[in-house]
């Protein structure tokens, strides 16, 4: 076996070993599940001659996608924030006439 792929005598692919799941967690990182060669297509361009692994096409697509949702959950959560967040803006009134005294009118010339 090499790096996941099993091989024979002759250097033939018999199966690939697969994680099933891919997180962080070291438990269920090295659980693997053994699929024959027939059940499998791998799509990417070998670079040299004996080359078992590569790295997919769509590789960059799904990194591209990943970053994306992570992205698309942070708006959300930064959306939720903002809508909690609320201000009231009061001006003190006079109580004889009424109108606010923060802006009050005043006539001043010119010094």
């Amino acid at each position: 076996m090499f790096i996941g792929v099993e091989v024979d005598a002759q250097g033939k692919v018999i199966g690939y070993h697969v994680r099933r799941a891919v997180d962080s967690s070291l438990v269920s990182s090295w659980e693997s599940e053994f699929l024959h060669s027939d059940q499998c297509v791998l799509l990417f361009e070998r670079k040299f001659p004996g080359q078992l692994r590569g790295i997919p096409r769509g590789a960059q697509v799904l990194q591209k996608m990943h970053m994306g949702d992570i992205f698309l959950d942070a708006a959300i959560a930064k959306a939720r924030t903002e809508a909690c967040l609320t201000v009231f803006l009061s001006t003190p009134t006079s109580s004889s006439t009424g109108r606010s005294t923060f802006f009050r009118a005043t006539s001043s010339s010119p010094r």
